[in-house]
């Protein structure tokens, strides 16, 4: 619409929006979905380099997508409080929580090898084997 123009009647003349929240879409790999039920809470490092909770940003999980869509990602989303430094359409790095094991085999990181998106570490069971 230019300035000036005449309109008829109903046609929208401005669009009002309030973005005070915004929805974080994380894009979920359909090999670690299986834990997805799990997430009890996320990090998200914006552009800014700042690590914030979930709950610094007043945030909570909305839903679980059930499909993965042409990316072959499940998407993941959260509502977070609009701050200073976040914009809509910005990529930014989540890191999600799941919720605690109560048992688990806990290895050194240093012991873990990946090999095209593949993770395995050796057991050493005797000397040379």
């Amino acid at each position: 619409m230019a300035d000036g123009q005449y309109v008829e009647t109903g046609t929208p003349l401005a669009v009002l929006s309030e973005n005070k929240r915004l929805s974080l879409r994380v894009d979920l790999s359909p090999t670690v979905y299986q834990k997805a039920g799990a997430i009890a809470s996320a990090n998200f490092k914006f552009a800014d380099g700042k690590l914030y909770s979930l709950q610094e940003l007043n945030g909570r999980l909305v839903s679980i997508g059930k499909s993965a869509e042409q990316t072959m990602f499940i998407p993941v989303f959260f509502e977070v409080d609009n701050r200073q430094g976040i914009f809509p359409g910005a990529y930014v790095e989540a890191f999600l929580q799941t919720n605690a094991q109560t048992r688990a085999l806990v290895i050194p990181l240093s012991a873990i090898l990946e090999e095209q998106g593949n993770y395995y570490c050796y057991i050493q069971t005797a000397g040379e084997s």
